[in-house]
């Protein structure tokens, strides 16, 4: 819904308001009220659709301008992929801080000498609730001091700029550098943008703040056929490293021998 439509919207309001109250004969009115009607029942379907459609955005808005504004809260932005074969999905051990399986992905980074001004304007700094690797340190896990600058630091995101854009650097690190499938096999992967996962403003589970979760989605498509078998190798061994899972065992957070799997996972179905 653009501004245009935005505009419409309120003038059918407006129209049906002044004709109750400045048409006072009744023959008069019901004409120029069923054509009000016309404009403003066209107007409000797109409106609604609009606000359905993009609930979870007004509500960030909603909750970054009225509730807390300028109390801090940390940000992760991240990426997923979703890896399936033969009705499973892939997942590897998570080593970090939480114990499971989890899919391939990790945290989009940025260019620290590209985002000084833009992360001085926004006052958002490196996360320090956990201890950040030196590979890490351009991770985007921060924290922004007031909430309400959250919308900002959104359309710098989104813009692309000075920021990592391609997922392909988590998948080479978590399977080719480890060994699980082959660089010659791998050279380059093909993905197709599913969708953008964004948690509402919530209290950290792990951590004394509020926090905003954002993942986008991929799946990973087959090049040609020796990727696919290079992942149904893996579906027949067995290893510490990764787990195939059903959605079912993904939603429920155990595979049916016992291995946990993050709560995060479920972003990928």
């Amino acid at each position: 819904m653009n501004k245009k439509s935005i505009i419409q919207f309120l003038a059918a309001c407006v129209a049906f308001i002044l004709t109750l109250v400045l048409i006072k004969e009744p023959s008069d009115r019901a004409g120029w009220i069923k054509f009000d009607l016309g404009l403003l029942s066209a107007s409000l379907i797109e409106f609604v659709v609009y606000i359905w459609e993009n609930h979870k955005k007004i509500k960030l808005i909603l909750s970054t301008t009225f509730i807390n504004p300028n109390s801090e809260i940390r940000v992760s932005i991240a990426y997923l992929f979703r890896i399936s074969i033969n009705g499973k999905y892939f997942l590897v051990r998570n080593h970090r801080d939480q114990p499971g399986y989890q899919p391939v992905g990790g945290v989009y980074r940025y260019s620290k000498e590209g985002t000084t001004h833009d992360f001085t304007e926004i006052d958002a700094i490196p996360c320090t609730y956990m201890e950040v690797a030196a590979h890490s340190r351009n991770d985007l896990r921060l924290i922004i001091k007031k909430r309400k600058m959250l919308r900002r630091f959104l359309s710098w995101f989104e813009s692309r700029k000075n920021r990592e854009i391609d997922p392909h650097r988590e998948f080479h690190e978590e399977l080719v550098e480890e060994g699980l499938v082959s660089a010659n096999t791998f050279p380059y992967i093909q993905y197709d943008f599913i969708k953008k996962n964004m948690t509402s403003i919530q209290r950290s589970k792990k951590w004394p703040v509020d926090e905003f979760l954002y993942a986008d989605i991929f799946e990973l498509n087959w090049e040609n056929e020796e990727q696919k078998a290079a992942f149904e190798k893996l579906l027949n061994e067995e290893s510490e490293k990764y787990i195939f899972a059903t959605a079912d065992e993904i939603k429920t957070g155990y595979t049916a021998s016992g291995k946990v799997i993050l709560e995060h996972s479920k972003k990928i179905l």
